[in-house]
C-alpha cells in the first residue's frame, strides 16, 4: 500500500498508546509487525527531520529564526511523499481495547492502517 510519510510521522506516537494497551495476544500479534514497520519508517523521517534542524541551524539543535519558514516547508514537502508500505489494513474489535481511552483524533490517526469501522463495532466483519 502507499502511504504519505506524514501519516506515519503523525500517528506513530498514537500506535505507540496503542501498542501499550492490555490486548489479547491474538490482536498483539497482529500489531506487532504494524509497529515494527511504522518504526523503521519513523526513524528515517526521525533522521532527516534532524538533518534539516542542522541545515537550517547555526548551532546545530534548533531552526534559526529567521530560518524557521524554510524548515517546515521543505519537511512538510518532504512528509508529502509517499512510500510503498508493506501492510494491509487491519480490522479491529473495539471491545479488544474495553477499558482503554484514546482520543478520537488518536484514533483517527491511525486509520491508514488500522480499521475501526461500524461494521466492527456491530461485530458484522471478520476481525483482528
Amino acid at each position: 500500500m502507499k502511504v504519505k510519510l506524514g501519516q506515519i510521522f503523525l500517528s506513530y506516537a498514537n500506535l505507540n498508546a496503542l501498542c501499550n494497551f492490555d490486548v489479547p495476544i491474538k490482536l498483539a500479534y497482529k500489531l506487532f509487525p504494524l509497529h515494527q514497520k511504522a518504526g523503521e519508517q519513523y526513524k528515517l523521517i526521525e533522521d532527516l527531520r534532524n538533518k534539516l534542524i542542522k541545515k537550517y541551524s547555526t548551532q546545530g539543535n534548533a531552526v534559526d529564526q529567521d530560518k524557521i519558514q524554510l524548515f517546515i516547508e521543505e519537511f512538510n514537502q518532504f512528509l508529502q511523499e509517499e512510500t510503498e508500505f508493506d501492510w494491509k489494513v487491519l480490522k479491529i474489535d473495539l471491545n479488544q481495547l474495553e477499558g482503554n481511552k484514546m482520543s478520537v483524533l488518536a484514533l483517527q490517526s491511525l486509520d491508514w492502517a488500522l480499521d475501526f469501522s461500524e461494521e466492527v463495532l456491530d461485530g458484522n466483519s471478520s476481525v483482528a
